[in-house]
């Protein structure tokens, strides 16, 4: 189970490592991860993916997805 991983192997698990190596990095608490924290996901995951990617990048996005909902394939 993954909350055991995190909450009882935080060394000895590979997820473990991982939410102790990120949570300094994206600065999160580790509780944000067990609680599913709403906010943490909202405001933290989605500002450092939006970071990463251009206006133009998020609009071939829209455009994509435009397309892919008018052919009914983004349901698949």
């Amino acid at each position: 189970m993954v909350s055991d991983s995190i909450r009882f192997g935080l060394n000895f698990s590979f997820i473990g490592r991982n939410v102790l190596f990120c949570s300094p990095r994206y600065s999160f608490d580790v509780s944000d991860i067990l609680t599913n924290n709403s906010r943490f996901i909202s405001d933290t995951i989605y500002s450092c993916a939006r970071a990463e990617v251009t206006d133009v990048q998020m609009h071939e996005v829209d455009c994509c997805l435009t397309i892919l909902v008018s052919d009914g394939q983004a349901a698949h």
